[in-house]
């Protein structure tokens, strides 16, 4: 288990997808474990008072979406049974305006409308992978193909990509 922060223009990024009035976050996650107990982060976007704007969770085989701004009550989308320990699995979290739609493997899974423009309140967020604040804690397997995107993608492009990611991952050659 690990976890850190990582080091991105923050303030730049942000206001690039304020100004594109949409986002889209793509990561594959291989968990380790998808016991009951494995319940913990994998993402998250955090403003310096700790307060969280995104988060993704793994709560054992269900992966849990979080959005949120502060003085309010984060919506959630829970995605029930896609995680299988130590295989891949793609997500895509799409933002459009209001709009949030998640995507597992390339293929559109559930969505939600927010009462707020999520990246209007984005601002000088820290990017967190696992749980690096809690020592002996962090993300439960691994993480990888991390993109953030400036716009969001269209149903096509978020599947030819999870195509690409997921095939590349077949091809290659398991380390002794």
């Amino acid at each position: 288990r690990s976890g850190f922060v990582a080091d991105w223009p923050a303030e730049k990024s942000l206001a690039l997808l304020e100004q594109k009035g949409g986002a889209g976050l793509e990561l594959l996650f291989t968990p380790a474990t998808t016991t009951p107990a494995d319940d913990g982060p994998v993402l998250r976007l955090q403003g310096k008072s700790g307060s969280e704007y995104l988060g993704l969770y793994q709560k054992g085989k269900d992966m849990l979406l979080q959005i949120g701004h502060p003085g309010s009550s984060p919506a959630r989308i829970e995605v029930s049974g896609v995680l299988q320990q130590h295989r891949p699995v793609h997500i895509f979290v799409n933002l459009q305006g209001k709009q949030v739609r998640v995507y597992v493997n390339g293929r559109f899974r559930k969505e939600m409308v927010l009462t707020d423009t999520p990246l209007a309140f984005w601002k000088a967020l820290r990017l967190l992978f696992g749980r690096p604040e809690r020592t002996g804690q962090g993300l439960n397997g691994t993480l990888s193909h991390v993109a953030l995107y400036a716009g969001p993608g269209c149903d096509q492009e978020i599947a030819r990509t999870a195509q690409l990611v997921t095939g590349a991952l077949e091809a290659r050659q398991e380390v002794p």
